[in-house]
């Protein structure tokens, strides 16, 4: 079974997809994540404000960059990510996904960006649902060929304690936005980012990698990073 890998779309479309799985002869997709456009831009330049988002720092932030502003850039943000699903549905194929830190867009407020009006990580969730070929692998198993499907959305913020059923059945395809923590794709490179040279990897995803030893561990979130590494 061949099966195309993908992340961090963030409102775009491949140029030539469907060249590709044509050609390919792909059977299914797994994405990681980040369907909607980033608003990396604006965390980056309001960082000392988002990265600690109190009452206090939540009115610094309306003043210096607009509550309106903000809020029709999460709302196309999400239309944004909603258009990419759609797309990735037309294909025909299954597409097994979780959501990532850009997917996480209430009515009012990002949930990563800001705390306050948070609804729930998500909102794609109920267009999903709406579309027979997209696989949503939150907290679940789903077979695929002779593997099973288990995925987890960015850092795990719905799950407190992730279920040790799912991981009964192998051999296992686990997926998650980001990277365990302590690999090399973990290491953000981007000198314009306040957090140049960090290992942002999950702690958690490290724990399931090391408990549960899945067969594969997909992941995206870090976009200057490519390839695979051997864990253990």
């Amino acid at each position: 079974m061949k099966i195309l890998l993908i992340s961090d779309l963030e409102g775009r479309i491949p140029k030539g997809l469907k060249k590709f799985i044509k050609k390919n002869k792909i059977e299914a997709i797994i994405s990681a994540g980040d369907f909607s456009t980033s608003c990396t831009k604006m965390i980056f330049k309001y960082w000392d404000l988002l990265g600690d988002f109190n009452d206090e720092n939540m009115k610094k932030f309306d003043k210096l960059y607009g509550f309106k502003r903000a809020n029709r850039e999460t709302i196309k943000s999400k239309n944004d990510g909603v258009k990419v699903l759609k797309y990735l549905n037309s294909l025909g194929l299954p597409i097994y996904l979780v959501f990532g830190n850009q997917d996480y867009v209430g009515r009012k407020r990002a949930g990563t960006m800001m705390k306050k009006g948070f609804i729930s990580p998500g909102s794609q969730i109920p267009d999903v649902r709406k579309m027979k070929n997209l696989i949503y692998v939150h907290n679940k198993s789903r077979k695929l060929g002779d593997y099973y499907v288990v995925g987890f959305n960015n850092r795990f913020l719905t799950v407190k304690k992730p279920n040790k059923k799912l991981f009964k059945r192998k051999p296992i395809i686990l997926v998650t936005h980001g990277p365990p923590k302590g690999c090399k794709f973990g290491k953000i490179r981007n000198k314009s980012s306040p957090r140049n040279g960090e290992d942002v990897g999950s702690l958690g995803g490290r724990k399931l990698v090391n408990r549960f030893k899945p067969f594969l561990n997909v992941t995206g979130h870090m976009h200057e990073h490519w390839g695979w590494q051997k864990i253990g």
